[in-house]
């Protein structure tokens, strides 16, 4: 008897009766479910479920809730786009200037994007030998959520009975598992509740405002100076700021705050209305984050070129600094928007109990917003750096380069912040060479080495040489919201970075007319001073794991490139692309006494990382307990 209206029915267990049980009183049914459930109950008759019922199926042969899904939430997504450009120049001065505006209207009517950005670039020779230039670059980014907030509402709830505007052009409740099941919602709770209860997507949608704005500037710009007889110096910069910031805001007239006004409500015994505690306002979270970044150089560059040699030397230094601040999550209740001001706080205190409760005693509390973290990230380097190229003949070169490095977030101590890094190499071009001038098929043969000395600073990994806190803004519940403080991270004042000796031999090539190309290199990095959790006792600063420069890592491997350019007829060509990789990768050395957990990955010497181990089940002893099988045959019992 249940099996109709194309939705399966089956008679609604009375435990979860919303006539029964007030903590039900939430309740989703299809109209159709609706209908079936409320003959059942013998709150309409059979004649009335029967003329009900084929209004409801007339309603959905006419699709009128295509024509409301069309008209009221879809639309045909639209893209504009506006662009200008202007550039110029003279003998002692070029320009450029480019804006563009794209907008964008998305497929969910209240979702809009907008976006301007602006570049200006000018270079300008100021003597014969001097040159300045500068760069602006800005973008400035609005988005608009509020289809999406309305949309969120309806997946799961919308089928052919749905209807979001009357005939009239009135808005109609749509029923949702968030809403009061509408037949006690109009008997228990109209007029008498603090704000109307009813739902509507679309009206709703104009009580949100649902926010996002970015907004970037970076300029660059420097001097150079050239003179006639290969010298050139320079000196650059670069400054580049980035916001970004959320807003969303409801509306007292929204939904979100009008259920906020009548769930945290208790009714007077007297008068039969429903007094709420919430209070009086609308509802709004802010959120964000700010990066600001410089650059600093200055560089000089010498080219020597005469008979059969070429030389060409650089050297400089760089200031590198960045900061990112993360703003925490703010909500606020009571929210007026015109004075921008909270108007009331909730009362966290004391106990409020919900109008669903009040049958069964259960109290909950009002909703409480913890304060997030304003968080501070700051990265910055400092550098010396030199870099060699000398080639005799076209054929023969020698590389080397010297640089060091200091980075903020390296040991306590100054001198131990920096750390020097080097490479040598050299290249042979043997196709160049006069006997191999007869080998028509080889276009380009080339080979190559190289020894070198790199590094990683900590601060990558987040971690410093200082304790970094939290300050937490504590429980409502627990200690009234009083913040308090604990470690983020412990500090390891011995920190370094992590290095790599690197052995690369390579061999480049092009044959048959550049038909076929690739190469092949072998390379062998050994990495050491490598970061790694390794385990302290708990009271050090309330951790029981720091992290170290405790590994060593061997990587060993080849890797072959083959790419292939060929002409299969006509203008059809065949451009193929083949990669083969090996490497092999151990840890040599881990300075760790606690052993690792079997199931989770880490660093154990003379395998590789991430290596998982595990013990093998060889039994059971005879009080029942599990053993567990090593790889040299020793058992356990656990």
């Amino acid at each position: 008897r249940y099996v109709e209206l194309m939705h399966g029915y089956n008679a609604m267990p009375s435990g979860s009766d919303p006539y029964s049980d007030p903590r039900y009183h939430r309740t989703y049914m299809s109209e159709p479910h609706r209908l079936l459930f409320e003959r059942d109950k013998g709150n309409i008759t059979i004649d009335e479920y029967n003329k009900l019922k084929k209004e409801l199926i007339e309603s959905g042969n006419r699709k009128v809730w295509k024509d409301d899904l069309n008209d009221y939430v879809f639309r045909h997504a639209l893209r504009s786009q506006y662009n200008v450009a202007l550039r110029g120049m003279n003998q002692r001065m070029n320009y450029a200037f480019s804006g563009s505006y794209d907008g964008e209207k998305g497929y969910l009517k209240g979702n809009d994007k907008q976006r301007i950005l602006l570049n200006i670039n000018t270079s300008t020779k100021l003597t014969k030998n001097l040159t300045f230039d500068v760069t602006l670059n800005s973008s400035f980014a609005k988005q608009q959520n509020r289809g999406t907030s309305a949309y969120s509402g309806l997946q799961g709830y919308i089928s052919p009975w749905s209807r979001f505007v009357g005939d009239n052009g009135e808005f109609i409740h749509m029923p949702t598992s968030s809403t009061v099941y509408e037949a006690i919602l109009e008997s228990d709770y109209e007029g008498k509740t603090p704000a109307d209860w009813h739902y509507n997507p679309i009206k709703d949608r104009q009580y949100i405002d649902d926010e996002s704005k970015a907004v970037t500037y970076r300029i660059q710009g420097g001097f150079e100076y050239s003179t006639t007889w290969g010298l050139k110096l320079g000196a650059r910069g670069q400054y580049e700021s980035r916001r970004y910031t959320t807003h969303l805001a409801y509306d007292p007239e929204s939904y979100y705050v009008r259920d906020y006004y009548n769930t945290y409500s208790t009714q007077n015994e007297i008068t039969g209305m429903f007094e709420s505690y919430f209070p009086r306002g609308g509802v709004f979270t802010d959120a964000g984050n700010e990066y600001e970044a410089y650059n600093l150089r200055g560089q000089a560059d010498y080219n020597y070129l005469k008979d059969k040699h070429a030389l060409s030397v650089l050297a400089g230094t760089e200031v590198l600094s960045s900061t990112t601040e993360s703003r925490p999550s703010i909500t606020r209740y009571g929210y007026n928007k015109y004075t921008n001001a909270v108007l009331t706080q909730p009362d966290y205190i004391s106990d409020v109990i919900t109008i669903f409760d009040r049958e069964s005693g259960a109290k909950t509390k009002m909703p409480y917003e913890d304060l997030g973290t304003l968080s501070t990230y700051e990265d910055r380097f400092f550098s010396i750096y030199a870099n060699a190229v000398y080639t005799y003949n076209e054929r023969y070169s020698l590389t080397g380069s010297f640089r060091t490095d200091a980075s903020n977030f390296q040991s306590q101590r100054q001198r131990d912040k920096f750390s020097p890094f080097w490479s040598v190499g050299a290249s042979w071009l043997v196709s160049r060479e006069n006997f191999m001038q007869q080998v028509s098929w080889v276009d380009l043969l080339k080979l190559r080495a190289s020894l070198g000395i790199a590094g990683v600073a900590a601060g990558k990994s987040k971690i410093s040489s200082v304790t970094t806190l939290n300050t937490r803004p504590g429980n409502i519940l627990f200690n009234k919201g009083e913040s308090f403080n604990d470690i983020s991270y412990p500090g390891n004042e011995t920190l370094t970075w992590e290095k790599s000796r690197t052995l690369n031999i390579g061999l480049d090539m092009e044959l048959f007319n550049h038909k076929l190309s690739g190469c092949i290199e072998f390379y062998n990095k050994y990495s050491y001073d490598v970061l790694s959790y390794a385990t302290v006792p708990t009271i050090s600063q309330g951790k029981n794991s720091v992290m170290y420069n405790n590994a060593k890592v061997l990587n060993r491997g080849v890797e072959l490139s083959l790419n292939t350019d060929l002409r299969v007829a006509g203008d059809l060509k065949w451009r193929g692309v083949f990669n083969y990789s090996y490497n092999n990768n151990k840890v040599k050395a881990f300075y760790e006494n606690t052993p690792i957990s079997p199931q989770m990955p880490g660093l154990i010497e003379g395998y590789p990382m991430g290596v998982i181990l595990v013990l093998k089940p060889s039994g059971y002893t005879p009080e029942g307990y599990i053993k567990l099988q090593g790889k040299d045959g020793t058992q356990e019992p656990i």
